[in-house]
């Protein structure tokens, strides 16, 4: 087991308190395995990146809401999942994909 300096459970309430250094350290422990959730479901780059970008922008807009600091990592992971699956099935209804898909491997 690696022990971090500080702990993402330690860097919640800093983060929910509105210390944005705190939020962007979490940031940066999570953003490549949020995308690559993201690039495997959508199969298409720009669109894993764009909803990175929305799914941390709502992580920040409501972490004062998540009550178990270590509860972070499953809260941030439906999230994910959830806003994959809304723009998946946005698409869907409207029978478009993006030209400029690539394969989901191709970043890992």
């Amino acid at each position: 087991m690696i022990f971090r300096a500080v702990e993402d459970a330690d860097l919640i309430p800093k983060a929910q308190r509105g210390d944005v250094e705190a939020f962007n350290l979490l940031i940066s422990r999570w953003e490549k395995r949020v995308f690559n959730y993201l690039l495997r479901i959508l199969q298409n780059r720009e669109d894993a990146l764009d909803l990175s970008q929305d799914v941390f922008l709502k992580a920040y807009q409501n972490l004062r809401k998540l009550e178990d600091p270590n509860r972070f990592p499953a809260w941030l992971f439906r999230n994910r999942h959830n806003e994959a699956f809304s723009l998946s099935a946005s698409a869907s209804r409207k029978g478009s994909r993006r030209a400029n898909s690539i394969p989901a491997n191709r970043f890992q």
